[in-house]
């Protein structure tokens, strides 16, 4: 007979408690519409875990923090050693840490591994941090932060340097810009875990981008497929809630906002991989000179009749000489100096990548627009910078209604218009292209003719194409600014004897 002391029998018990601590009987699911595994094993620097409420979100990045601040990452073999390890866990409220992520930490993080607990932060229940201590005897601190998109809370995450991110629900779009570069000198890794409530368009941007991009992961838990949930509630809230409602608050998806235009665009349809243009195709593009921004969009027409969105370029406060240099480099022009300093305006040489418009459109506001009292945009761009452009047919309710038969099917089931998914800015701005509510219009304004004018560049530019009723042929050809100058001297052009719409009468051009 073998007789135990109190005090191993005391040792033996620890034992097992510890072995059957949280964080050893943590079992991740991997159902296809809810795989929680596939987030814990991926490699990328970005990863996003979209769920529904009570989908177990909040529970599988507190485990992935964990383990980070352990060390002890088994599912990556990701290991920070020999060094102290920062972490932090940001939410726009303190609250939602504390009954989000913190509420699951607490239990998942054996607690003889915490060497320290912060004060409590004021108002709160959350401490300010804790410290962990890991097996190679380093240190690493979760500081718990709030993030309220004020000055304010930008200016606390500035001038550090931390390891690991994890953002509990959507944040402001600045917060994110400065916790990206909290990374520059760690090569931090960021985890954001959301029920896609108010589908910030950062957010919308990395999800669209991880499709091409392996440095960003995004997974969705569905709430339904949570097995610790009463199925009773569960089927009355399916039964209850709108269908719009379900696909956030029970599958992760984006909300779809109110009023939205474009309400039958489906993702699976009408986004496609970029794919190679043969050079006979033809092109258009069309140009929305904003005072702040300065977007640009082109497309082509297949020969089944097709139009596809192949390039954006969004210019941020840029001045407009580089805005058109930037638009003939994309087209594959390239400036010839001597002949632009002889002439002075712009002048191209043909590559063999240059690519020929058919039809080049601008917002006709930008005959009346002025740089410092100078002559119009549309003028400067002709005249200087050797873009030809045709004020564009800015007609709002015919636009609105070409661009959403262009969403609809053609004979072989494939809608008449797509986009590459590289044109990030144009899923930003078709996402939340909306028209005013009813309170925020006037009464006499149709809300088909009112749509929000913020956020539209894009799909100004889009409207702008779909106007000319796109059709696949090689017979139209927009002149670019070396055929100008066969009719007409630069110094005639300067002079503003000849403007643009009696040029292109000049050479017979089909507009």
């Amino acid at each position: 007979m073998i007789t135990i002391s109190d005090h191993h029998l005391d040792i033996l018990k620890e034992f097992q408690r510890r072995q059957s601590h949280a964080i050893n009987v943590y079992q991740p699911s991997h159902e296809t519409q809810h795989d929680q595994l596939s987030y814990h094993k991926s490699l990328a620097r970005v990863r996003l875990l979209f769920g529904g409420n009570q989908s177990g979100k909040s529970h599988a990045a507190a485990d992935d923090c964990a383990r980070h601040a352990l060390g002890e990452n088994l599912y990556t073999g990701i290991n920070i050693t020999g060094r102290d390890v920062e972490i932090w866990v940001i939410s726009v409220l303190y609250q939602t840490i504390k009954t989000g992520i913190y509420r699951h930490l607490k239990n998942i993080i054996p607690d003889w591994r915490i060497i320290h607990s912060g004060a409590k932060i004021v108002g709160t229940d959350l401490p300010s941090h804790l410290k962990v201590k890991r097996k190679d005897g380093f240190i690493t601190t979760i500081s718990f932060m709030s993030a309220k998109g004020d000055d304010e809370s930008r200016g606390k995450f500035q001038s550090a340097a931390i390891d690991y991110f994890y953002i509990d629900e959507e944040i402001q779009g600045t917060i994110w810009e400065e916790l990206q570069a909290r990374t520059l000198a760690t090569a931090g890794r960021f985890s954001i875990s959301a029920t896609l409530i108010e589908s910030y368009d950062w957010i919308t941007k990395l999800e669209l981008q991880s499709e091409s991009d392996p440095d960003i992961f995004v997974t969705r838990l569905n709430t339904e497929l949570n097995p610790y949930l009463d199925k009773k509630t569960v089927e009355l809230l399916k039964r209850t809630w709108s269908q719009e409602t379900l696909e956030y608050r029970f599958y992760g998806k984006s909300r779809r906002v109110q009023g939205i235009i474009y309400n039958t665009w489906d993702d699976a349809r009408h986004v496609i991989p970029p794919q190679s243009i043969p050079k006979d195709w033809p092109r258009w593009r069309a140009i929305d000179p904003g005072i702040r921004v300065c977007a640009v969009l082109w497309c082509t027409c297949t020969p089944e009749g097709r139009i596809i969105a192949y390039r954006e370029m969004y210019a941020t406060n840029e001045p407009l000489w580089q805005v058109a240099l930037a638009i003939k480099q994309c087209e594959g022009w390239e400036l010839d100096r001597e002949l632009s300093y002889k002439f002075n305006h712009y002048v191209y040489k043909e590559t063999d990548r240059s690519e020929t418009m058919v039809c080049a459109l601008i917002d006709p506001k930008a005959r009346a627009r002025s740089e410092a009292g100078e002559v119009s945009i549309l003028d400067q761009l002709y005249t200087r910078y050797g873009l030809v452009c045709q004020e564009a047919d800015n007609s709002m309710r015919p636009g609105i209604e070409d661009c959403r038969f262009a969403l609809e099917n053609m004979g072989d089931g494939l809608p008449k218009f797509q986009i590459f998914n590289t044109l990030y800015h144009f899923q930003d701005e078709r996402r939340v292209y909306r028209y005013r509510s009813a309170k925020a219009r006037k009464e006499s304004a149709d809300p088909i003719d009112d749509p929000i004018r913020k956020k539209n560049h894009l799909m100004d530019c889009w409207r702008y194409i779909m106007r000319e009723q796109p059709k696949f042929s090689d017979r139209m050809r927009l002149p670019e600014f070396q055929d100008v100058q066969k009719h007409i001297s630069p110094h005639e052009i300067l002079a503003g004897k000849k403007d643009t719409v009696m040029v292109h009468d000049e050479l017979g051009s089909e507009w």
